[in-house]
C-alpha cells in the first residue's frame, strides 16, 4: 500500500515538473524577427482592397493580375506618425489612411497586467509577433489599387460627453467617391462604421463591401504545451441554424478555407477576456470566407452584389466592436455573440453561476465579497448531499 501511494506521489511530482517546464518555455519565448515580404509590381498593380476576398467574388479586371491573397500578406502600413489618431475615454486608435483600416487600438481602462497599470491593454497592432488588423473595404474593377483616404485632420479626440464621427475620403480618376466614416459614442466599445459609394463617373458602378480581420496567431497559442490548459483563442462565426457559433481555430483554418453564406451573421476573433466582432447590417446574406498565407490567417465576409447607377448613391452599415466580453453589452449587439465569451466545458453551469455573482455584486460592490458569499451559499445548498456522503464515508470506515 505503501509503494502505490509512493508511486502516484513519484507521478504527481513529475507532471508538475512537466507543467512548469511548458509554462516556463512559454514566458520566455525567444522573439525571433520577422521576414518582411517584398512586393512586387504585379502584386501592386492587382491590389483592390488590401484583403483577401474569395476567388469566385473577384471582377475580370483582377482575376487577370495576381491574387490578392498575394498582396495582403505585402501589405505596407503607413509610418506611425501618418496614421489618424482617434482618442475615446474607452478607447485609443489609430487608422491607416492607405485603405482605412485600424491598425491600433489599445483600451486605457484595462491595463496589460496587474503589475503594469499604467499600460494599456493592445487589441489590434502591426507588431510582427502579434499582427492583428480589423480591415473593410471595396470591391470593384474600378478600383484596381489601395485607395489612399483622405482627411480632415490628424487627430480625433472626444471628451465623453458627445459622438465623435472621423470622415475618410477617396475619389477614384473617373469619379467614384468612396467615403467611409467610423462613428465612435462615449463609454462605447462599438464602433459603427458606414461606406458610401457616390457615382459621379458615366458609367455604372458594379461592386461588393467586405469586412475581416486579419493577424497572426500570438505566441502563447504557437508555444503552447500538451498539458497547457488556457482560453481559447482564434476565430468564430455565427450560426443562426443552431442559434449558437462555430469556432474556427488557426489549425482549422490552415486545413481548410470556410466557404459559407449566412444572413444575420457575424465573424469574431476571440482571446482572454476580449473580443473583437464585425456585425454586418440586419438582414444581409453576406458570404464568409477564410485563407492563410505566410502565417497570416484573415476571415471575413463579403456582402452581396451593390450596383449604382451615374449620378446616384449607396451607403453600407456595418459596426465593429472592439472590447471587453461583457455578457449583456455582447448580447444587445447581435445574436449568440455573448455566447463567445468562453465558460468552458460546463458553460451551463458556469453561465447560471455568473449570473449569481453579478446579482451579489449589484447588491454588495465588492467582486471578493462577491465570490465568498457566492460559494456560502453553493455550500448551504448541498449541505443535505454534502452531510450524506460524509456519514456514508463513515459507516464504510466502522
Amino acid at each position: 500500500m505503501i509503494d502505490s501511494k509512493r508511486l502516484v506521489l513519484y507521478g504527481a511530482f513529475i507532471l508538475a515538473c512537466f507543467m512548469l517546464w511548458t509554462n516556463w518555455q512559454r514566458e520566455h519565448v525567444v522573439k525571433r524577427p520577422a521576414v518582411q515580404p517584398t512586393v512586387t509590381a504585379s502584386q501592386t498593380s492587382s491590389e483592390t482592397s488590401g484583403g483577401y476576398i474569395p476567388r469566385e467574388h473577384l471582377s475580370p479586371s483582377t482575376e487577370a493580375g495576381e491574387h490578392p491573397a498575394v498582396a495582403a500578406q505585402a501589405e505596407q502600413h503607413t509610418a506611425q506618425d501618418k496614421l489618424i489618431q482617434v482618442k475615446t475615454n474607452v478607447l485609443n486608435l489609430q487608422i491607416d489612411p492607405l485603405g482605412g483600416n485600424i491598425v491600433g487600438t489599445t483600451l486605457p481602462k484595462y491595463p496589460k497586467a496587474l503589475h503594469a497599470k499604467n499600460q494599456p491593454y493592445q487589441l489590434f497592432s502591426t507588431q510582427t509577433d502579434r499582427l492583428y488588423l480589423a480591415q473593410s473595404g471595396v470591391i470593384a474593377s474600378q478600383l484596381k489599387r489601395k485607395p489612399l483616404f483622405t482627411f480632415a485632420k490628424q487627430s480625433y479626440v472626444s471628451e465623453g460627453s458627445e459622438n465623435l464621427n472621423v470622415k475618410l475620403t477617396f475619389k477614384s480618376p473617373k469619379g467614384v467617391i468612396v467615403t467611409k466614416t467610423y462613428s465612435f459614442e462615449p463609454n462605447s466599445y462599438l464602433i459603427k462604421e458606414s461606406i458610401t459609394i457616390d457615382n459621379q463617373s458615366p458609367d455604372a458602378w458594379q461592386g461588393q463591401v467586405y469586412q475581416q480581420f486579419q493577424r497572426t496567431p500570438p505566441p502563447e497559442v504557437k508555444h503552447k504545451g500538451m498539458f497547457q490548459m488556457s482560453s481559447y483563442i482564434g476565430a468564430s462565426i455565427s450560426n443562426p441554424d443552431d442559434k449558437v457559433y462555430d469556432k474556427i481555430s488557426f489549425k482549422d483554418m490552415g486545413k481548410k478555407t470556410l466557404n459559407r453564406s449566412i444572413k444575420d451573421g457575424w465573424v469574431a476573433m476571440q482571446e482572454h477576456y476580449f473580443v473583437s466582432a464585425w456585425v454586418p447590417p440586419e438582414g444581409q446574406t453576406s458570404k464568409y470566407y477564410s485563407h492563410v498565407n505566410n502565417d497570416i490567417y484573415t476571415i471575413g465576409y463579403v456582402g452581396p452584389t451593390l450596383k449604382v447607377k451615374p449620378g446616384q448613391s449607396i451607403r453600407v452599415n456595418n459596426r465593429l466592436y472592439a472590447g471587453p466580453e461583457v455578457t449583456k453589452v455582447l448580447k444587445s449587439i447581435a445574436p449568440g455573440l455573448d455566447r463567445t465569451i468562453d465558460y468552458g466545458w460546463l458553460w451551463f453551469i458556469s453561465a447560471i453561476l455568473f449570473w449569481c455573482l453579478q446579482k451579489i455584486y449589484s447588491v454588495i460592490g465588492n467582486w471578493g465579497w462577491s465570490m465568498i458569499i457566492l460559494t456560502i451559499f453553493i455550500k448551504l445548498a448541498f449541505f443535505r448531499l454534502s452531510a450524506s456522503s460524509y456519514r456514508s464515508m463513515a459507516l464504510m470506515r466502522k
